[in-house]
């Protein structure tokens, strides 16, 4: 669920693998990511997604490193070029291929405090949409939301969510993007006190994702120089002269905050 909308938020800040292998990978494909802020330079990434792991070669603090992502095994590398090393972590927000598929049929799948119940279909903004709620339950407390699931996309058309917020996709045309045929959508969340917040994101079929999202400020994340093929094994590899490290140098880690300090 959520493939529109979740696709892009690899640009969030270090987490660029996080959306891809949160989806299925239907064609494996290279790109280059890019974030852009206003007054800021723009941050940009090179990926390397195969439908077994998602391959991120960026900077932190003017360093070259490499993030491998192994959905699967719930795997997470680290590598620092300059240095031959590398740091293995557990990934647990990768889902598995078997919890991909089963959850195409109940978006509830892989969340343990969640019960789902469908409640049939209709059509949301012409589109046929598969009606679910969801029952969460936390710190004792059980929360309802319901959600219209695109039966051709696999997306929430239109959510209302615990805190009176309210979402909606809804296509308004197509475009070329880079080249690639797209869909064009806009994304409204509008919260319980009235305020809305609008979004146009661009949907690729072949690859079943967004590859662009423009958001208001002038801020835009987007996935260009897309070239599909398959992807070098070689390229999700640890080099054998590489040793395995059990923390970053400490100009890859981010700063200790004091204590007391306000978050």
């Amino acid at each position: 669920m959520g493939r529109l909308r979740n696709a892009l938020m690899l640009l969030i800040g270090l987490g660029f693998t996080t959306a891809v292998y949160a989806i299925d990978v239907v064609k494996e494909f290279s790109a280059m990511a890019v974030q852009q802020a206003p007054g800021k330079p723009a941050f940009q990434a090179k990926m390397y997604v195969s439908k077994n792991a998602v391959r991120t070669d960026y900077k932190i603090n003017d360093t070259n490193v490499i993030e491998i992502v192994f959905p699967q095994r719930h795997l997470q590398v680290l590598l620092v070029p300059g240095e031959k090393i590398y740091l293995e972590s557990e990934n647990k927000t990768s889902v598995t291929a078997a919890e991909k598929n089963t959850s195409d049929k109940n978006p509830c799948a892989g969340r343990p405090d969640t019960e789902c119940k469908s409640l049939g279909k209709e059509t949301i903004n012409n589109r046929e949409t598969e009606k679910w709620e969801f029952l969460t339950k936390r710190n004792g407390r059980t929360f309802r939301s319901l959600h219209w699931i695109d039966v051709q996309r696999h997306m929430p058309i239109r959510e209302f969510l615990p805190d009176g917020t309210v979402t909606e996709l809804k296509i308004v045309g197509r475009d070329k993007m880079d080249g690639r045929d797209t869909e064009k959508w806009l994304f409204q969340i509008t919260r319980a006190d009235g305020q809305s917040v609008t979004s146009t994101q661009w949907y690729d079929p072949e690859l079943q994702m967004a590859i662009r999202e423009d958001m208001p400020g002038g801020y835009l994340r987007e996935l260009r120089d897309i070239k599909t093929g398959d992807q070098k094994k070689s390229l999700f590899e640890i080099p054998k002269d590489f040793h395995k490290v059990e923390q970053l140098p400490a100009k890859l880690r981010p700063p200790v905050m004091p204590e007391g300090t306000p978050r």
